[in-house]
């Protein structure tokens, strides 16, 4: 679903999952270890759980909004986690890294292929 196929009503309803949202904060926690204990619908690292709410993940939005610029997002995603994965998440930085990386080869050859056609 694109976000400009969104009626009003669908607008409506994803406003009141944000204020639900502010609730989920207060249960983070408890939330993680659900989701954790899931395997295979939780990963911290491709499918974290506070980007998946609603029908519509942050990254497709994201790249739905920046169209051919979307490979310099993922670029500066891929500094970000090299940059602080000796402070931070150790391994777990590391593997956003390449997840980003992975996105931005994609979007990229992506592009070719529109250029070559």
């Amino acid at each position: 679903m694109s976000i400009d196929d969104a009626t009003p009503a669908e607008w409506d309803a994803f406003n009141r999952s944000r204020l639900g949202a502010k609730k989920m904060g207060e249960n983070y926690a408890e939330l993680i270890n659900m989701a954790s204990s899931d395997s295979k619908n939780y990963d911290p690292v491709t499918k974290p759980i506070h980007y998946n709410n609603g029908d519509i993940e942050a990254i497709e939005y994201i790249k739905q909004q920046l169209g051919s610029e979307f490979h310099a997002y993922c670029y500066g995603a891929v500094m970000k986690y090299l940059h602080r994965y000796r402070y931070k998440d150790g391994l777990q930085d590391l593997k956003k890294a390449k997840w980003y990386l992975k996105q931005m080869i994609l979007d990229m050859e992506q592009q070719e292929n529109l250029e070559d056609d």
